[in-house]
């Protein structure tokens, strides 16, 4: 998997795994959205959202790089392993809090 995260013309920014990549195009899968959302008070969480909405197939998207204003060169690690225990079901061990005793 190669994990990228790009902020869009549109302002958005998603996280993909890139399957393929030519000089027009970007073939992904598995894109998301992150999304800030509250988390009490002056505090913020990170949601990670399906992209397209409605595809319950989350088949591959081909993202036109005109489209794509920039690559984040060094997404947070913390971001890109949510993004992989959301898309595999794999929750890695740094991921599991301290006061949770794995069985």
């Amino acid at each position: 998997m190669k994990i990228e995260m790009f902020k869009l013309v549109s302002g958005e920014y998603i996280i993909a795994d890139v399957v393929e990549e030519n000089d027009e195009y970007l073939t992904l899968s598995e894109v998301v959205v992150p999304r800030l959302v509250p988390a009490g008070e002056n505090q913020v969480s990170v949601m990670l959202s399906p992209y397209v909405v409605f595809d319950q197939s989350q088949s591959k998207l081909e993202l036109a790089k005109i489209h794509v204003m920039f690559k984040v060169a060094n997404p947070d690690p913390d971001l890109v392993a949510k993004y992989n225990e959301m898309v595999t079901g794999i929750i890695a061990a740094g991921s599991i809090p301290a006061n949770v005793t794995p069985v």
